[in-house]
């Protein structure tokens, strides 16, 4: 990874009317692809483990979040879209989790330099909410 960005990534999540702010930087890679952009970062004991590598695809409808660790046995992936609900698989420290996940908006002014992405979330278990979820990320080449 040439970690040539600098990426910051704030999140809010939302539980039985407790809010939480969680903000993380680290530097990674951005470059475009097909139809969009994809954002590559390692989050260490953050995500839960400790060599943890995250890969964000956004695209105009849908951002895709995928984190691999050798820790884990398999790789969690979170699919956030308008209009549709998901069922996701997620590794954590404690185990694995079946959520399902429910889009609010994408918006994201990404280009060639970099940009933002917003997006936010439901995260529900047998359908019961369990909480609601704000991501920011912004990305910015480090010269």
């Amino acid at each position: 990874m040439d970690e040539k960005y600098l990426i910051t990534i704030v999140g809010t999540s939302t539980v039985d009317g407790d809010t939480d702010v969680m903000e993380f930087k680290t530097r990674g890679d951005y470059k475009a692809i097909s139809g969009g952009y994809v954002i590559i970062y390692k989050e260490g004991e953050m995500a839960g483990f400790k060599d943890c590598n995250t890969t964000v695809e956004v695209l105009a409808d849908k951002v895709t979040m995928t984190r691999k660790s050798s820790e884990s046995k398999e790789d969690s992936v979170m699919v956030v879209e308008p209009d549709r609900r998901h069922i996701s698989h997620y590794e954590t420290e404690h185990g694995a989790i079946t959520m399902g996940l429910s889009a609010g908006e994408i918006t994201f002014n990404l280009g060639e330099d970099g940009g933002t992405v917003e997006y936010s979330y439901n995260i529900d278990a047998n359908t019961q909410l369990l909480s609601q979820n704000k991501v920011k990320i912004t990305v910015r080449e480090v010269k």
